[in-house]
């Protein structure tokens, strides 16, 4: 069954108005017409060989939230992105493998801080901050006098008075 010319036109001038291929295959059957969203896909792709021209590449990432820490994000880089920045997907492939090596989830928990020196919010896992811990203890440290550094050169740079290396 071949489609109307109209059908066609329609089709075209709904993409060109910023609607995507599902959104077009529900509008022309809510006119009365079925097509299928790989019909509306094959009818743009048809007009932009025959006339040379290219249809606007509509991207509409709804926002999700993030599978690891929870908060709302907007993807920006693909649709199926599940995590909203690299310092989730760095402890959320920790905490995989822990979990692959049979270490407790629990041990995974993410622990949030204020830098001591600039200030600034940082993340870090509690496994971590616990060898961490356990390493400022053996060398007889309070710890409840220890400070938290987000790198290590802001350590050094507060701590000790070393200058920043460019």
């Amino acid at each position: 069954m071949k489609d109307l010319p109209t059908d066609n036109e329609a089709v075209v001038d709904l993409r060109t108005r910023g609607m995507m291929y599902r959104e077009i295959s529900d509008e022309i059957g809510r006119r009365g017409r079925q097509i299928s969203r790989q019909r509306a896909q094959q009818i743009c792709g048809q007009w932009e060989r025959r006339h040379r021209k290219r249809l606007p590449k509509i991207k509409r990432y709804t926002t999700k939230n993030c599978r690891f820490c929870g908060e709302p994000f907007a993807p920006h880089y693909s649709p199926r992105q599940y995590i909203c920045s690299n310092v989730c997907a760095a402890l959320n492939r920790q905490r995989s493998r822990d979990s692959a090596r049979g270490r407790s989830i629990l041990r995974c928990i993410v622990l949030y801080f204020d830098c001591d020196g600039c200030g600034k919010f940082f993340v870090r896992s509690e496994r971590l901050e616990s060898i961490i811990k356990h390493r400022y203890r053996t060398l007889g440290g309070d710890e409840r006098r220890r400070r938290h550094f987000c790198t290590r050169d802001c350590y050094q740079y507060h701590a000790l008075g070393k200058p920043r290396e460019e």
